[in-house]
């Protein structure tokens, strides 16, 4: 499986890329204490956030997270050595865990976040193009 292929809808209609700052860089390991996952022998490598109902978005007041990561003991406790285990290892087996948090509580672990999402069909072709983007004043 490649990296790209975690995050996946039934029909995946748009794809795309996130970016999420944390508040410090315990955050990501607070979310998942706090919401009933132990991270003290796991070395975080990503989360993921996902909402599947067809009720409506928002309806049950929390949304799904998946943490993903490697044993310390394996893999290493700090980024260079985890990114040596990853240049050693063309193969790995992530850890997965998951657990609910509330859309409320969010903003305690997660200071701004964006997201984009691109029609998958025209993805490839775009990810190879050099793209300019006309400026937009509508942000805050």
């Amino acid at each position: 499986m490649n990296i790209t292929d975690i995050a996946s809808t039934q029909y995946d209609d748009f794809k795309g890329f996130v970016a999420m700052d944390f508040h410090d860089a315990t955050n990501y390991h607070e979310l998942c204490k706090d919401n009933g996952i132990e991270t003290d022998d796991i070395f975080i490598l990503g989360i993921k956030f996902s909402e599947h109902t067809i009720s409506g978005i928002g309806d049950r007041g929390k949304l799904h997270f998946t943490m993903y990561g490697l044993y310390k003991s394996e893999a290493g406790d700090n980024f260079e050595a985890i990114e040596r285990y990853l240049d050693a290892n063309r193969s790995v087996k992530l850890i997965e865990r998951g657990g609910y948090v509330s859309y409320a509580s969010l903003g305690k672990y997660i200071k701004r976040f964006e997201v984009a999402a691109f029609n998958k069909g025209l993805l490839d072709k775009l990810s190879n193009t050099n793209i300019k983007l006309e400026e937009n004043s509508d942000e805050e």
